[in-house]
């Protein structure tokens, strides 16, 4: 955090400096550790040992918050009786595995009973079928000699840590986790953080002041281009998008509508989101536009996208804010597939790898692209600085700001909306000159926005249709306390667009008379026209009046939770909302409905937020309880278990099955996987991010002062290991994996320590991903090393551990670079292409294996 987001550090030392412990795992000793009381260095890919040995000992010992699980957590809930865990053969499988499907099926996994909201509890946690018992049995072999065998970590620091985390619960104490792309990018990302809110969970960290889990954003917005989606399954606000065999909107909201909680809500987010793309044209009688939304054949990823580049199957492809020819993973195999398209359109503020790779690549200097035989027609368009244009973005604690311009761009440089604005403009009137049914979505689309004189639209004015408003036309809406001149309701033809905003998610309506381009963000900007994103004046320790926070300004989510069962704060220090005998009231916006006593009990066939209990704080589950267990929703089970990342130099200690059973392997010859223990491969590599450059680069490797700060590809390896390959500081080294290898400096540091699991000594390398053969300074691409994979259930790759070997030496040039990678990778021959695959993927050469691939 101190490196990669030093702003935000400041908080942390602030903390510190008032007494709070701050403990850094990592597999290397970073600028974060230096400031830490406690550091791990722990092996790349075996969080979820460490996390849930210290489960274990929280359940164990009897040192979790018991009131706060009892009352607030699922553990009292009953579950089928048919549930088995991976603890009940011992082969990594929970119930439901389909082996025909490499998919699970999770009927097994619900609660006892009906439906997700009324389970059956045993407050007292004794029942053998409830979730508590079920947890103490998942995690009871990751004792912390089991920690040790398989992360490296000795049991005087795990405990170390266990006791500073325990010490930092109860109803005066609380604790945070910061985590990044460390815990993401892997084969188990998702069931990573899963064991985090276990343990945020059972120590009674959510919902409360100082404690939560805090995802650590590589960009300014990021946490908004998930709120307000670039991902390619969901809609804005977290809505699904519609799978192909959803033909109606009725079948789709039957699919995800739940009968309680706040998703019961569904329908008013939903056509108020349809609203908001189809306006007049979103009427009940056509299922407010249902149909016009694209409907999901399957998975379609980015990954995906590229194998159909490699295959010739796609003629061309956008590049906003993304460089895969270096930031994606097996870079050197995206390189090859841009080759493949017809036309390539890159926008961006410098000539970065995905422009040049035709000319400056590494596959052209070898000889393994040419660039006389590449058809590709790229399209380079200059874009405009963040300080070249304005409007909102959501940082990484779900915090709405407002920035804005401060110069216009030079020449033709123009922003994000400027292009998306125009190029939409551009496809509507074609649209419109065809009677082609399927341009009928381009047709209807409600596209308003008023310009400024460059031809940007006007960002307050998308804004306020992001915030909703009642669609019935007025005269004239215009903003009484923002900007001057401003008309959030006049289009570009100078009529009346839209009726009031409204002033919260809970306004909106089904029927079709509110609009809401994301229903979260309602409120940012309501009837009253301030634009709260651009507000600047905080008047509290939670930063009230700066910025806007998701939903409905609430700045700890679910709330509720940091008062007592009974509505009494859990101690003066650290209190947040109560009840006062009325109405629920406190420091931030309560996360709950504001009349509902703690002592309410719902209806039977009670719907809505109506069913959800007045001592149930997590009011997005169906059962208004946090899950330590999730019965539902879930791809690859529902507890955290271990499994070793997908390259391994070691076999999975607790379990027969190796790997996470339903990861996408992507199987390819171009992307093969070391099977456990090979020993041509017996390092773990790991990638991370340096302050002076920015991701892939491109911001920061073509600006002279951050050049010369970090001038050169290095990479970080052990004292033990330099000596036993013979290696001196600043010699050059080549890192080489089954699908590509690459040069850097050797960086001889003790920032790296050897670690020991299963028994036997492991060497972990430590690269920085943001060179590339463009700009000031060039270099290895880490990420031409790494697979492609995807994660069970958001399709993410395996970035932070994989293996390699190190080969001391210059990297071959030209055409000798094959041989030597032939030598050290052998690249032909028979060959399965990931270590546990379904029959019928072997190939023998350079074909694209599909049988069983999902």
């Amino acid at each position: 955090m101190a490196e990669a987001h030093p702003v935000g550090f400041r908080w942390v030392m602030k903390a510190k400096e008032r007494g709070a412990t701050i403990i850094h795992v990592d597999p290397r000793f970073s600028r974060t550790s230096a400031l830490a009381d406690i550091w791990v260095p722990i092996r790349a890919g075996s969080d979820i040992a460490f996390l849930g040995g210290i489960i274990r000992h929280l359940i164990y010992n009897d040192l979790f918050f018991r009131e706060y699980v009892v009352h607030y957590t699922n553990a009292s809930c009953i579950l089928r009786d048919e549930y088995r865990d991976p603890e009940d053969n011992g082969d990594g499988y929970f119930s439901g595995w389909n082996e025909e499907k490499r998919a699970y099926e999770g009927d097994s996994w619900l609660y006892k009973g009906e439906d997700l909201s009324r389970p059956l509890r045993d407050l007292t946690l004794q029942d053998p079928q409830c979730v508590f018992q079920k947890l103490r049995r998942h995690f009871s072999r990751y004792t912390p000699e089991i920690v040790e065998k398989i992360c490296g970590i000795p049991p005087e620091l795990f405990y170390k840590v266990a006791n500073a985390l325990v010490a930092a619960s109860g109803p005066d104490r609380t604790a945070a986790i910061c985590y990044a792309v460390g815990w993401t990018q892997h084969s188990k990302g998702v069931q990573i953080i899963r064991a985090a809110a276990i343990l945020q969970l059972l120590l009674g960290n959510i919902g409360r002041p100082g404690g939560g889990i805090l995802a650590l954003r590589g960009h300014a917005s990021i946490q908004g281009s998930t709120d307000i989606p670039t991902l390619y399954d969901i809609l804005p606000g977290y809505l699904a998008m519609p799978r192909k065999g959803d033909e109606s909107l009725q079948q789709y909201l039957e699919n995800y509508t739940k009968k309680t909680g706040l998703w019961a809500d569904y329908p008013k987010y939903l056509v108020s989101t349809l609203k908001a793309y189809y306006g007049k044209h979103a009427t009940a009688e056509n299922d407010f536009g249902y149909c016009w939304l694209p409907k999901l054949t399957g998975n379609h990823s980015f990954f995906e996208y590229l194998y159909d580049m490699l295959d010739g199957k796609m003629e061309g492809m956008f590049l906003m804010g993304q460089n895969p020819a270096v930031g994606a993973p097996n870079a050197r195999l995206q390189r090859k597939a841009l080759s493949k398209l017809k036309w390539l359109v890159v926008r961006d503020m410098v000539e970065i790898e995905s422009v040049n790779f035709w000319r400056e690549s590494p596959e052209v200097e070898r000889g393994e692209l040419n660039a006389e035989d590449i058809d590709t027609e790229i399209f380079f368009f200059p874009a405009a600085g963040h300080a070249e244009k304005e409007g909102a973005f959501t940082n990484t604690q779900r915090l709405l700001q407002w920035r804005e311009k401060a110069v216009d761009p030079p020449g033709d440089c123009r922003a994000d909306a400027w292009f998306i604005h125009q190029l939409a403009l551009r496809l509507i009137a074609k649209a419109k000159a065809s009677d082609d049914p399927m341009d009928e979505p381009l047709r209807v689309l409600d596209w308003w926005y008023p310009e400024d004189e460059l031809g940007d639209p006007k960002m307050e004015a998308v804004l306020a249709e992001i915030n909703g408003w009642y669609t019935n036309p007025v005269a004239e809406v215009r903003d009484p306390g923002g900007s001057e001149g401003v008309v959030f309701g006049i289009d570009r033809d100078g009529n009346a667009h839209h009726g009031p905003q409204v002033n919260a998610f809970a306004e909106l309506k089904s029927d079709g008379s509110t609009s809401s381009g994301c229903w979260i963000y309602s409120g940012v900007l309501g009837r009253d026209g301030v634009n709260k994103a651009n507000s600047r004046k905080s008047r509290d320790y939670l930063g009230h009046g700066w910025g806007f926070a998701w939903p409905s300004d609430r700045r700890i989510i679910y709330n509720r939770a940091s008062a007592r069962p009974d509505g009494r704060p859990w101690s003066e220090r650290k209190k947040l909302v109560w009840w006062d005998s009325e109405k629920w009231t406190g420091i931030d916006v309560p996360g709950f409905v504001k009349g509902k006593a703690p002592e309410y009990e719902p209806e039977p066939g009670a719907e809505g937020l109506d069913a959800i209990p007045g001592d149930a704080p997590f009011i997005l589950h169906e059962d208004g309880l946090g899950w330590l267990y999730v019965p539902k929703g879930l791809q690859d089970g529902p507890l955290p278990t271990h499994y070793e990342p997908l390259e391994s130099p070691v076999s999975n200690e607790l379990y027969a099955h190796n790997t996470n059973p339903a990861v996408h392997w992507f199987p390819r010859a171009e992307n093969r996987f070391a099977p456990p223990g090979d020993p041509k491969f017996p390092f773990v590599l790991t990638t991370y991010r340096l302050t002076e450059h920015h991701t892939a680069g491109g911001m920061s490797r073509f600006l002279s002062h951050l050049a010369e700060l970090q001038p050169e590809m290095f990479a970080e390896i052990s004292p033990e290991l330099a000596q036993e390959l013979r290696i001196n500081n600043g010699d050059h080294i080549c890192i080489v994996t089954l699908r590509a290898a690459i040069e850097a400096r050797a960086l001889v540091s003790r920032r790296i320590r050897v670690l020991r699991a299963n028994g036997k000594s492991v060497h972990q390398i430590a690269l920085p991903y943001h060179y590339g053969t463009a700009g000031l300074v060039r270099g290895g691409g880490a990420n031409d090393l790494l697979t492609i994979s995807g994660e069970p259930n958001v399709t993410i790759m395996e970035a932070k551990a994989c293996t390699c070997n190190i080969v001391p030496g210059r990297l071959p040039r030209g055409r000798a670079f094959a041989e030597f990678l032939n030598k050290y990778a052998p690249q032909a021959g028979p060959m399965i292409l990931h270590p546990e695959e379904p029959p019928g993927t072997q190939t023998s050469g350079g074909g694209h294996a599909t049988e069983g691939k999902d």
